[in-house]
């Protein structure tokens, strides 16, 4: 074992305390545009449509039916629910060496991704996107699809603004 190196005063690797972590939930998340809710209500409300179809003939030919459709509709509902809690929390920050995006109610996610491991990024317009007028910039990483992180619901200036400091960024970290 090469002890000189742990010796250099080049190399040190100083363990910190509890107290000297900085909390995440210190960072000021800007949240995405009030009417990508309205995207998301869209593609909940779409998705379903088979499904009911499917218990709506059902229950015409199987008067016991009934009760697989109603609670079908309840989930729906729980569903929308969390749904809309769930587009409070979506946020995004961008920091001096990371950029940083949650989301979820019940099941929350903060991912936050160092600028030196980014790969590259890209705009998304899908169709209901450019109905509302709104982009989705994708953060992709060295570290695998896992890594990467997706900002929806994001005006398409501010999406533009964001992936070129992000680029250059990125590229300043790299150099470094």
């Amino acid at each position: 074992m090469n002890t000189d190196t742990a010796a250099s005063p080049l190399y040190q690797n100083l363990q910190l305390k509890k107290e000297q972590l900085p909390e995440i939930e210190q960072i000021d998340f800007e949240p995405v545009a009030p009417k990508y809710i309205w995207i998301l209500r869209m593609r909940f409300l779409y998705a379903p449509i088979v499904p009911a179809l499917i218990y709506v003939f059902a229950d015409m030919y199987m008067s016991t039916f009934w009760w697989i459709t109603a609670g079908y509709a309840a989930i729906l509902v729980l569903l929308w629910i969390v749904q809309t809690l769930g587009f409070k929390r979506k946020g995004y920050a961008v920091r001096e060496h990371d950029v940083n995006y949650r989301t979820g109610w019940f099941f929350r996610s903060t991912t936050s991704i160092p600028f030196n491991r980014i790969q590259h990024c890209e705009l998304d317009r899908g169709p209901l996107e450019r109905l509302f007028d709104l982009s989705t910039l994708k953060i992709f990483t060295a570290g695998g699809s896992g890594s990467d992180i997706s900002i929806p619901g994001l005006q398409p200036e501010v999406a533009q603004q964001l992936r070129s400091f992000i680029i250059k960024t990125a590229a300043t970290h790299e150099e470094n």
